[in-house]
């Protein structure tokens, strides 16, 4: 995971305790598996619920085979 994408989630943990999140259209072949995640909500500190935003709110995740072994998330 890159550095910004790893400050992105640590923000976003940090300033939102409750994130509620959906997967869908999971593929799993012999090789990988992939999935979409999305943010369907957020609650900040105050307890208030806030709408993520559009360019961030979902994201492909993909999962290769690295010998007989999964690998990292890729996303």
């Amino acid at each position: 995971m890159s550095g910004g994408r790893s400050k992105f989630l640590q923000q976003l943990f940090r300033d939102y305790p409750t994130v509620r999140i959906s997967i869908t259209d999971l593929s799993l072949t012999g090789e990988s598996a992939s999935a979409v995640v999305f943010i369907a909500k957020l609650v900040n500190q105050d307890g208030e619920t806030v709408p993520p935003g559009e360019k961030w709110k979902q994201a492909k995740v993909v999962i290769k085979k690295e010998g007989n072994k999964w690998g990292k998330i890729i996303w």
